[in-house]
This record gives C-alpha cells, sequence and structure tokens, in this order.
C-alpha cells in the first residue's frame, strides 16, 4: 500500500470513528437523561452514573446535567451529536452558556446554532453561540 493511500485511510478511520463516539456518546446521555425522569430526578442519579462510568460524582453530576439540557432544551445540538457532527464536548460548549435563557430562548439559539455546527472547534463553536445568545436575549 502507498504511504499516500495509507495515511488518506488513517485520517478516514480517525473522522469516522470520531462521529461514531460522537453518536455513542448521545445515546448515552439520552439514557441517562430517562434514567433521571425515571427516577424523578433523585439526587442518587449522578451518583449511580458516577458509579456506572467510574467518574466522579462532579463529573457525573455535570453529565446528568446536559443529558436533562440536551433532551429537554436543546434539540438540535442533540441531533446534531446523534449525526455525528458533534460530540459530548461540543454539546457543553453550548448547553452551558445558554444554561441562563429561559426554555424558549434556549430552543430559539438551539434552532439557529443547530444548523451552523459542521466543522466548528470548542473554542469558535462557544463564540458563535454567545453571539446568537446575545442576540436572542436582546430581543
Amino acid at each position: 500500500m502507498e504511504p499516500n493511500t495509507r495515511l488518506a485511510d488513517l485520517k478516514d478511520i480517525i473522522q469516522s470513528e470520531g462521529e461514531v463516539i460522537a453518536r455513542a456518546q448521545a445515546r448515552q446521555l439520552r439514557a441517562i437523561a430517562e434514567l433521571d425522569n425515571l427516577q424523578g430526578r433523585s439526587r442518587g442519579v449522578p451518583v449511580e452514573v458516577a458509579w456506572m462510568l467510574k467518574l466522579t460524582e462532579h463529573k457525573a453530576a455535570r453529565k446528568v446535567v446536559l443529558a436533562r439540557t440536551l433532551t429537554t432544551r436543546l434539540p438540535g445540538t442533540l441531533k446534531a451529536m446523534e449525526g455525528g457532527v458533534i460530540d459530548e464536548e461540543k454539546a457543553a460548549k453550548i448547553a452551558e452558556p445558554t444554561a441562563y435563557l429561559s426554555d424558549e430562548k434556549a430552543r430559539e439559539v438551539d434552532a439557529i446554532v443547530a444548523t451552523r455546527l459542521q466543522g466548528k472547534n470548542p473554542s469558535s463553536l462557544r463564540k458563535m453561540v454567545n453571539y446568537w445568545i446575545a442576540k436572542v436575549d436582546k430581543a
């Protein structure tokens, strides 16, 4: 196999596996949100998630909040994860700054940014989200 072909194959693998990971993270977050709902959003859910995923309770609690946010306030962002466009880290860059918005305004920002996520790194994504938050929150 030629070196250039091998490089192209490796790059394809890296990119496609990133998409697979994003989809798996989306499924996991949906399951966490459902567990959270079934257990009445109890304080025990982050403890269980921490145990299952071998995380600190703090990280597990953040994951539970992200799962809740994506499934209730940011459906476009979650759909982008399910499509392999963004991963959990990037979804958090959208969820964190929208946290103080009303549900309605968060969904409005989500609808706008969900169509503009392709190819963004976490930093540029955060800047874009902050821009749209300022526009939507002013209205």
